[in-house]
């Protein structure tokens, strides 16, 4: 198709020619071979001029102490479920700082500890016949001893067997009971009033360790922060050491900074980080937006002598503090395109 086109525009270009020569047509048309250009206005552009100052790349980072650990314990409970909350003691409080193995609450169960009380109760009867009858074995004729010796044995066995029970109840009742495994603050209580009927499935209490971090963010990335790094934070007024153990970014984009530090805190407990940067004294400069980096070569857009934008390469050093050093290229009051 495409060569019959050209074959077609062949053939009427030639019928043109010849009827033109001929006279056919009454004026034969002048090709205007001239090269017509627009002029096209300058865009206006919005621009920041290259300042010349201070440029200090230390900052304060605010952070908050976190736990590493916490453990959540639950409570059985057998009574009313709407009214648990005058039968359930608590001993401790949000906020309370427990050592380990302290109590921390209790329901009621008192089928479990009746039933406990008479097993302790056997215990003590069985153990005294078993006594009783070692006695007897040492004092029974050559005739006895065999008969003797098997009453031992069956005492033996009722007190293994009263043992084990016991240990079971034991165990029951201590569902019944909260103790702390490890050193720690209360961050969590169970109150009625806000849950109202009680589920053995909600936790009831939470136990966080005392051992934990310092958390702060920054909205961008600093150079100068590096793991390993030792700055000085003040807490309640007093200075400390405090170490960088980790810099991430978060799921907003910011980098979180994890600071650990040789005392434990409470919950919250707020720390300011003084962290020294790099400090460059009376340089020219401009916003890390102005300059792209392309394959390592610096460059700006500049407004050329004819008003259109031009890229000129320069030589930058940094950032510091959001800002590139212009080492050459530039000079202090010199415009760029920022867009």
């Amino acid at each position: 198709m495409k060569k019959l086109y050209i074959a077609g525009m062949a053939v009427f270009a030639g019928l043109s020619l010849s009827l033109c020569g001929c006279g056919l047509f009454p004026e034969e048309a002048e090709i205007d071979d001239t090269i017509h250009i627009e002029h096209y206005e300058p865009v206006e552009h919005n621009v920041v001029r290259v300042k010349r100052g201070d440029l200090d790349e230390s900052v304060r980072v605010t952070a908050f102490y976190e736990y590493t650990a916490q453990k959540d314990y639950y409570l059985q409970y057998a009574g009313d479920p709407t009214q648990w909350g005058s039968e359930i003691h608590n001993y401790v409080m949000a906020g309370d700082i427990v050592k380990k193995g302290d109590l921390l609450a209790e329901a009621p169960c008192d089928e479990l500890e009746k039933q406990l009380a008479e097993y302790q109760s056997q215990l003590k009867e069985a153990n005294a016949t078993l006594s009783y009858n070692k006695k007897l074995l040492q004092q029974a004729e050559d005739t006895e001893k065999e008969s003797v010796r098997n009453v031992v044995k069956d005492s033996e066995a009722q007190v293994k067997v009263l043992h084990t029970r016991i240990s079971e109840v034991q165990g029951k009742i201590s569902d019944y009971q909260i103790h702390a495994d490890m050193d720690g603050q209360v961050i969590y209580l169970a109150d009625a009033y806000l849950i109202g009927e009680f589920s053995s499935s909600d936790r009831y209490i939470t136990l966080a360790s005392l051992d934990g971090v310092f958390k702060g963010t920054l909205e961008e990335a600093n150079s100068a922060i590096e793991v390993g790094n030792t700055y000085q934070a003040e807490v309640d007024e007093t200075q400390i050491p405090v170490k960088v153990e980790s810099i991430d970014m978060n799921e907003e984009g910011k980098t979180e900074i994890t600071f650990s530090a040789d005392k434990q805190y409470t919950s919250q407990k707020k720390a300011i980080v003084n962290i020294v940067g790099d400090r460059r004294n009376n340089v020219c400069y401009l916003p890390e937006d102005a300059v792209a980096i392309v394959g390592g070569t610096a460059y700006v857009m500049v407004v050329g002598e004819d008003g259109f934008p031009r890229a000129k390469e320069v030589k930058v050093s940094g950032p510091v503090s959001d800002n590139y050093i212009i080492e050459e290229g530039l000079g202090e009051g010199d415009e760029v395109i920022d867009e």
